[in-house]
């Protein structure tokens, strides 16, 4: 394909992709539970799957709504055999620590930013481009291509399970949901409650709002007062802690920085700087609560197993953990935990560690989900062909990986594939997160190529 074609495409339709792309981000499409309202994940995911569908019917293509869980738009070509491209609509909570407006999406220097532009409504709008380029420019196609837009890919994948219990099963898939160049296996992911005693002087804790984040808000309320608390903490917090009277009580605040379980080494885990510092007070809390505090001081000062004893790794990369979120429940505290570990590991052994640790400290675990991971050699013809094709257009030589958590791991033969590049820091779920305008282009000249060199391949 002439890639100068494609280019000079892109940027004469450039106005309309941004237009497109910020209607969608002003959308605020949390995955939520329906209790008992008309749609399944909420109102706001239901708006962003009509703007979604909208967008892609303008475009030229058909377009379905499945009930509400999802959405499609297909592109017929000879057979009825389908190449699948899945994005999806929903995203995490903003949470704080904005500069700008969230939900009121801007273009600054280059970037578009507000909360989806990356993850993953950017990405999901510059293949859906990426489709209308070669059906605008006359491009016949052997194999049907379907753009799936789902609503609930951040709160557990609950709408491709509805989809493919209805649908086929593409013959291949692409996730434009992470990084280039091609995201050959995914780890597993364990998630896990542990549970145990808080004491009487921890009234409330609490952190995080979904398992896969690590927490940039943190706060807990003791049954101390305020001048005890500010003592005892003297010299053990800075600016990102505020303490404060509440009800008689006292209530500390920390905050840290905000990122996406897959690759949490850049984030600061508000929980973790809270429990730290308290943990290193001199009797401020009675024996249960300090027990509390120190364990999870410990269990989670690293993000690779450590404090939990599952420091594993393969050639396919570390495990991985964060404490997405805690609460106070009947005077336990329940700590979520998540995490992502290598394709190789003894599940069996890892699970029968963290087990062990949690009741010798006298807490108990709960296995909540486990998620088998899955591996592509990169000898795969398919996979060679896409590492090729975005090593050309970038002018790289990233090599391919394995990381986390897309639809791809759902879907019997796919792979998570750009727009992200390694070079640049992964803005997904962190407060500012925005789309680069120069990847935006990149992706669409990337996903037109693919698709049209996938449908003579596969």
């Amino acid at each position: 394909m002439d890639n100068s074609k494609i280019s000079q495409w892109v940027d004469e339709n450039m106005d309309d992709l941004v237009k497109d792309l910020i209607s969608v981000i002003n959308i605020r499409s949390v995955s939520e539970p329906s209790n008992g309202g008309p749609y399944p994940y909420g109102e706001g995911c239901k708006r962003a799957l009509d703007k979604g569908l909208e967008i892609a019917g303008r475009l030229g293509f058909e377009t379905i709504n499945h009930e509400d869980y999802c959405g499609s738009a297909i592109w017929r070509g000879e057979i009825e055999d389908e190449i699948g491209l899945f994005g999806h609509l929903d995203v995490v909570p903003e949470g704080i620590g904005w500069t700008y407006e969230p939900y009121n999406a801007i273009l600054k220097d280059g970037r578009v930013i507000g909360r989806g532009s990356c993850d993953n409504k950017g990405p999901t709008i510059a293949t859906i481009y990426a489709m209308k380029y070669l059906r605008e420019t006359g491009i016949k196609l052997k194999h049907t291509i379907r753009m799936y837009f789902g609503c609930s890919e951040e709160k557990g994948m609950s709408d491709i399970r509805y989809y493919l219990e209805r649908n086929p099963m593409p013959k291949f898939g692409i996730v434009p949901d992470a990084n280039f160049p091609v995201c050959t296996g995914e780890k597993g992911i364990l998630e896990l409650d542990i549970v145990g005693e808080a004491g009487n002087t921890i009234i409330e804790f609490k952190s995080g709002e979904v398992p896969n984040m690590v927490p940039p808000y943190s706060h807990v309320v003791l049954a101390i007062a305020p001048a005890q608390v500010k003592k005892a903490l003297e010299g053990l917090t800075d600016s990102t802690f505020s303490i404060e009277e509440f009800g008689g009580n006292t209530k500390i605040i920390a905050k840290g920085k905000a990122g996406h379980a897959a690759w949490p080494e850049p984030a600061e885990s508000a929980m973790v700087k809270l429990v730290t510092a308290l943990d290193k007070a001199e009797g401020l809390l009675d024996s249960k609560g300090k027990a509390c505090i120190s364990f999870l001081a410990k269990a989670f000062a690293d993000y690779y197993g450590d404090g939990i004893n599952a420091n594993f790794s393969d050639e396919t990369g570390r495990l991985t953990h964060v404490g997405g979120m805690i609460n106070i429940r009947d005077g336990n505290f329940i700590q979520n935990v998540n995490i992502r570990y290598p394709v190789k590991v003894d599940q069996e052994k890892m699970v029968s560690n963290i087990r062990e640790v949690c009741e010798k400290a006298g807490y108990s675990m709960t296995v909540l989900k486990n998620d088998q991971p899955f591996y592509i050699p990169p000898s795969d013809p398919v996979i060679m062909m896409l590492m090729d094709t975005c090593n050309e257009i970038l002018h790289k030589e990233y090599k391919p990986y394995v990381m986390g958590f897309t639809y791809a791991r759902r879907l019997k033969r796919a792979v998570a594939y750009g727009p992200g590049v390694p070079d640049k820091p992964n803005p997904a779920h962190q407060p500012d997160e925005s789309m680069d305008i120069e990847d935006f282009k990149n992706a669409i000249l990337i996903y037109a190529n693919v698709i049209r060199k996938m449908d003579d391949m596969i």
